[in-house]
């Protein structure tokens, strides 16, 4: 999926209405600091907190850690066939 492709394009639009729905279903808003407010609770659970079914039903920063510990266990396994 490349930037600007059809199907980024529709993952992003599909992203975004689901938390403009999940915003506006939450509670009833009296000013737009409390809209600001949930959509950034709402982002900020997104990122962090959501179970990903497709990534083992960890969250996001779960994935995230486990990738760049693959990775750094890799470059230092890669780092000593060097030294023999």
């Amino acid at each position: 999926m490349t930037l600007g492709s059809p199907s980024f394009q529709q993952r992003g639009s599909s992203t975004q209405a689901s938390c403009h729905l999940a915003v506006q279903q939450a509670r009833p808003w009296r000013t737009v600091e409390q809209v600001e407010f949930a959509t950034l609770e709402y982002v900020w659970w997104w990122n962090n907190q959501r179970l990903h079914g497709k990534r083992d039903t960890r969250t996001p920063l779960e994935v995230e850690q486990a990738y760049y510990g693959a990775l750094e266990s890799t470059q230092s396994a890669h780092a000593g066939q060097g030294n023999t």
